[in-house]
């Protein structure tokens, strides 16, 4: 992580200063306005709440007292079918719908402005009365006849109709004090329409300040971004590049401009393709920075690259920066492979001291080879004694392939200068090669 700094081209003393606007003769008009326009804001906002707070009261209310309504009517239809012999119905759930109106209007009344306390007193007292009057009809055989049921609910709804009114009235009354105050604010936002109107050429002017410090502020990125040490794209939801920033833009292999409006499947096979795509799109939609690691060729060079994906606020546009880490790999490879190294040898040196004899030490060399060298395989032969042109395979480990018999081998009939490994052979050299095919007069086991 890079940091930097801007020197700051304000003198000590003016930065400790503290800037005090100079609004001349105008300042306590200004500031009268602004206290009277705060006023009026509050006033508004004062005035929207108790609308909104109105129509839920008013919401709630008309809804309980349906809720009321519809649980008395469903008691009833119950108690009726118990009477009809319905065996679904028992007495319990008249009573829990009769219950549960009982609860509505309790929490009416709790909800309810003292004005209504009168009218939903009543209507409790009827609800009272009518659950009665359910419970009896719910016997079997009924204790009442249907018209008496009829005429305890007539008397809930004649209730019930006395709170609704009662209601129409307090949310009448209401609506008018919202209404007065509603004309108090229009009065003032209207007072004040003049001097605002003064005050929005000021307001202009300090944006058009603002838009210019934004510019200055631009240029000053654009500025970092040229010098990142690397590339930086900028990219939209489909991930099509709308712009490119960095100073190491020779790794882009093109002209920066002819990539302006390309997309992603245009600069890359479409498994790769698709891996942008899905880093992008979680970047984008979990408005985090994500991070991968690629390998690309570059001019014929296969370079190994480190990325971070940041989403540039919310509107489906990234900054997708890349790093060359190709010398790093190759770094950590190198450091991997003389570890493992280092390792086979430890183990090799653990091998010759603990091996009692020249066969179990070249058994254990060969499987230390496969287990921590991870060679694929590895064997000795040593030189007959009684033939110095035949080596014999007297220890072997790894692949089942080739067999031991075939690495058994002898050496070319007379020695050859383009026979590397036989002369290597021949003259105790080590021998190392990538390719056993390109050379000449090798032993059969290495065609």
């Amino acid at each position: 992580m890079t940091a930097s700094a801007l020197p700051s081209t304000v003198p000590p003393s003016a930065a400790l200063k503290p800037r005090v606007p100079v609004m001349g003769r105008l300042g306590p008009v200004v500031v009268s306005v602004a206290m009277m326009a705060a006023l009026s804001i509050g006033l508004i906002a004062w005035s929207h709440i108790g609308w909104s707070r109105l129509q839920e009261r008013a919401h709630v209310f008309d809804t309980l007292l349906t809720e009321v309504r519809f649980q008395v009517r469903q008691s009833q239809w119950m108690a009726e079918q118990r009477v009809l012999g319905l065996p679904d119905v028992g007495p319990s759930q008249v009573a829990q719908s009769a219950d549960k109106a009982i609860a509505t209007i309790m929490q009416l009344q709790e909800a309810a402005p003292p004005a209504l306390d009168e009218a939903l007193l009543g209507l409790r007292t009827q609800l009272d009365e009518a659950r009665g009057a359910l419970q009896r009809r719910a016997q079997l055989p009924p204790g009442i006849s249907a018209d008496v049921l009829r005429a305890a609910l007539a008397q809930v709804d004649t209730a019930a109709g006395r709170a609704a009114r009662a209601w129409a009235e307090e949310l009448a009354r209401e609506s008018r004090d919202q209404h007065r105050l509603d004309r108090i604010n229009m009065a003032l936002v209207a007072g004040l329409t003049g001097l605002l109107l003064t005050l929005m050429a000021r307001a202009h002017r300090q944006r058009e300040q603002a838009i210019q410090g934004l510019r200055d502020r631009e240029a000053q990125l654009r500025a970092f971004a040229e010098v990142l040490p690397d590339v930086a794209f900028r990219m939209d939801a489909a991930g099509h590049c709308l712009d490119i920033f960095g100073s190491n833009l020779t790794l882009l292999d093109r002209p920066p401009q002819a990539m302006i409006g390309m997309g992603l499947d245009d600069f890359f096979p479409h498994d790769m393709a698709a891996r942008f795509h899905a880093v992008l799109r979680l970047a984008l939609q979990s408005q985090s920075t994500q991070s991968m690691t690629f390998a690309v060729p570059v001019k014929g060079e296969r370079r190994h690259f480190d990325s971070r994906c940041a989403p540039i606020g919310d509107n489906g546009e990234a900054v997708w920066m890349i790093w060359d880490i190709t010398s790093r790999r190759h770094t950590e490879h190198r450091l991997r492979r003389k570890t493992r190294m280092y390792d086979f040898l430890s183990h090799v040196n653990q091998a010759i001291v603990r091996s009692q004899d020249e066969a179990t030490l070249m058994s254990r060399v060969c499987e230390v080879a496969i287990d921590h060298g991870q060679f694929r395989k590895a064997w000795v032969a040593l030189f007959d004694e009684a033939d110095p042109t035949y080596l014999r395979c007297v220890a072997i480990a790894g692949d089942p392939h080739p067999h031991q018999d075939a690495l058994s081998f002898s050496l070319l009939p007379s020695p050859c200068e383009d026979a590397a490994l036989d002369m290597a052979l021949r003259h105790g050299r080590t021998f190392r090669t990538a390719n056993m095919g390109r050379l000449s007069g090798i032993p059969p086991w290495a065609e």
